[in-house]
């Protein structure tokens, strides 16, 4: 169990296993995992009774490191995950949710009210070690995100969306209106001052498309699904 949640009436716990996890919840066994590593985060009544759960799956390991719910009840999940994120990937395009680097960060939105019912998905990261540690969206709809990152630190961003700092650089990449997007695989690039560095940030914009680490030359993925570019 890695973090824990409560918003009025609403408990959620969340965490990590290895294939199959089994609880004695009334109304919820457990999950079996598609992939050998898991995530999984369960809302509960204050009363202990079962709502409703999220879970992915990936051949590489993923960690979820914190949860937390927003004003509507949502439920918005931070954590990291080594070389690819199955689950993600198989569902929202071919070489999708791929690293960056060594470990990348992650940031999901679950509505709730139905199992596994994800809204929202993308990938921040560098080309060494990344993680997304901590989150909190108490007053708002959207989270502020903490972490650490090592290298030059991408986060996809729509152009003009951020006034960036003497170490941050707006990269438009030359393969616009891929995938019908004029704003595909723009990013905010921040290099650290250290050899590793914190940050603490709203920039998240949903707006942007799934980040994709590689260079396209048609669209052959599914990034522009309107539920995975705002968390309605």
């Amino acid at each position: 169990l890695r973090s824990l949640d409560i918003r009025g009436n609403d408990l959620a716990v969340g965490g990590n296993f290895n294939n199959t996890m089994s609880t004695d919840i009334p109304g919820f066994t457990g999950i079996s995992g598609g992939y050998t590593y898991n995530i999984f985060g369960v809302r509960l009544n204050l009363e202990g009774g079962y709502v409703s759960h999220f879970n992915e799956s990936s051949v590489s390991e993923i960690s979820l490191n914190d949860l937390c719910f927003n004003q509507s009840q949502k439920l918005w999940a931070a954590g990291s995950f080594d070389c690819t994120f199955s689950s993600l990937s198989d569902d929202l395009g071919d070489g999708l949710f791929n690293n960056v680097g060594n470990n990348d960060g992650f940031v999901a939105l679950y509505a709730m009210g139905n199992s596994n019912n994800r809204r929202y998905a993308q990938q921040v990261g560098s080309a060494e070690d990344d993680n997304l540690n901590a989150m909190s969206a108490r007053h708002s709809e959207y989270p502020v995100l903490a972490g650490s990152f090592e290298d030059w630190f991408y986060l996809p961003v729509p152009t003009g969306s951020f006034n960036s700092g003497p170490a941050s650089i707006l990269n438009p990449m030359e393969q616009l209106n891929i995938c019908n997007s004029s704003i595909y695989n723009e990013y905010l690039m921040d290099f650290p001052i250290g050899s590793r560095d914190i940050f603490v940030t709203t920039i998240l914009d949903t707006l942007a498309p799934v980040f994709d680490i590689y260079e396209r030359t048609e669209c052959n993925t599914t990034i522009i699904a309107p539920e995975f570019h705002y968390p309605s």
